[in-house]
């Protein structure tokens, strides 16, 4: 199973770019085991966590999907 990486799961979420994201606090990928089985843990930017925070059902929805 393919897990996305936190950069990719900001720019889905956040629709910015890989670099926009670099430029800003990384998110860091704090617990992930090798054989995608188990919980993936990540620390995720302020940019990230203020999205999720005041993220719309129907988006957070559509990006569960992705």
């Amino acid at each position: 199973m393919n897990r996305a990486t936190p950069i990719e799961w900001e720019g889905i979420f956040t629709g910015r770019s890989f670099e926009e994201v670099l430029d800003d606090d990384v998110p860091e990928t704090v617990v992930d085991p090798d054989d995608g089985e188990g919980p993936l843990v990540l620390a995720v930017s302020g940019t990230l966590r203020d999205a999720l925070c005041t993220g719309v059902e129907h988006r957070l929805a559509e990006v569960s999907r992705l």
